[in-house]
Parts: C-alpha cells; sequence; structure tokens
C-alpha cells in the first residue's frame, strides 16, 4: 500500500508570494507529493529582531496564495502554539498526529545553511526527508541525504516585496492579485 507523502512549508510568508508557490509547486510535481501543508510561523527562531504583521493576517494571505491548489493546505499549528517556532516541534507534532506518512521538509538554501544551528537537527532528519530548493544567494554544500529540487525560480525575498509596497512601487507578478487586494484592503507593509 502507498504511503502519503506529505511535505511541510514553513516561514514568515511576510508576505507569502509567487516565488514561495512555484517552489510547492515544483516540489508536489518532482517528488510526488500527496500534500505541501504550508505552515506560517508564529515566531522564527532566526528572525526575532525583525517585526512582521500579524499572524492572523499572514495566516490569511498564504491561504488566498494557496485556494487554488488542491494539494496544498495551511496547518496553523505554530500560530496557536505561539511563542517561538521550531520546526522540530512541528514536525514531532506532524508525527504523532498522523502515522505511516512519508514527511518532507522543504527549506530554501539560504535556511539549509544554518541547518546544522537549529534546535535538534538530527531528530528533524530521522523524522523527515529534506528538499532544498535553490536560491541564487552564494553556493552551500548540500549533504548526500538531501533531495535537491530542480528549477529556476523567482528569487525574491518578501523583504524585497514589503520595501516595494512600502514606496507604492507595483509588484507586478510577485503576487497574486488576492494577496495584493488584502494588503491593499488591510493597509500592511504601507507605514514601514
Amino acid at each position: 500500500m502507498k504511503r502519503d507523502r506529505i511535505a511541510l512549508f514553513g516561514g514568515s510568508f511576510d508576505p507569502p508570494h509567487i516565488g514561495h508557490l512555484s517552489v510547492a509547486i515544483a516540489a508536489a510535481e518532482q517528488f510526488q507529493l500527496d500534500e505541501v501543508r504550508w505552515i506560517p510561523n508564529c515566531i522564527s527562531p532566526h528572525k526575532k529582531e525583525i517585526p512582521v504583521v500579524d499572524a492572523s493576517h499572514r495566516q490569511q494571505m498564504t491561504k488566498l496564495l494557496i485556494s487554488v491548489h488542491p494539494r496544498f493546505s495551511i496547518w496553523d499549528i505554530e500560530i496557536v502554539r505561539g511563542g517561538v517556532s521550531y520546526t522540530v516541534d512541528t514536525l514531532k507534532a506532524a508525527t504523532e498526529q498522523q502515522s505511516g506518512i512519508d514527511w518532507y521538509l522543504l527549506l530554501g538554501e539560504d535556511a539549509y545553511a544554518s541547518f546544522d544551528s537549529w534546535r535538534e537537527p538530527d531528530t528533524i532528519r530521522e523524522k523527515a526527508q529534506i528538499i532544498v530548493y535553490p536560491r541564487n544567494r552564494g553556493s552551500h554544500k548540500i549533504a548526500d541525504d538531501v533531495f535537491l529540487l530542480n528549477g529556476n525560480f523567482i528569487d525574491i525575498a518578501s523583504s524585497q516585496i514589503r520595501n516595494l509596497i512600502s514606496s507604492g512601487t507595483p509588484t507586478p507578478n510577485l503576487l497574486p492579485k488576492s494577496v495584493v487586494d488584502y494588503i491593499d484592503t488591510h493597509r500592511l507593509y504601507q507605514d514601514t
């Protein structure tokens, strides 16, 4: 019997954008994933000092971004749990809640570069297969037991999009209209 394949895709998603979406679509296709579970974090352990918009806004924007993709879902575990979001805690909860799943963890190459400094990296490796997608911010050695996602992806950071919005510059092809409308309605990133 075939085991389901589920990838966890976490991040601040402040805002979630087309680059995130293209990565998730490519991973779902290349690794024949049954689901990509998007997980907006509460507080990133790597960005504690960087202000982010309220988690409810980031969650809603992520829902809008993925709404037309049946294999994509959103999981609010880190927002509900509160505090600093550690991948190992989320992965432990996932494996306890659902057995018989092949778990994957989708990471950018820049995040993977610091992976060994994360909380319990060996436990993460035991519980999930890591998929790394390329980011054009330097070349990092990828371990032999890590899958590399193939493709040319939009290398844009959410911080760059926030800066564009703050300066009044349009963000064509970086955000879907539903997310742009949400940002405009709630006046996000316009006073940063």
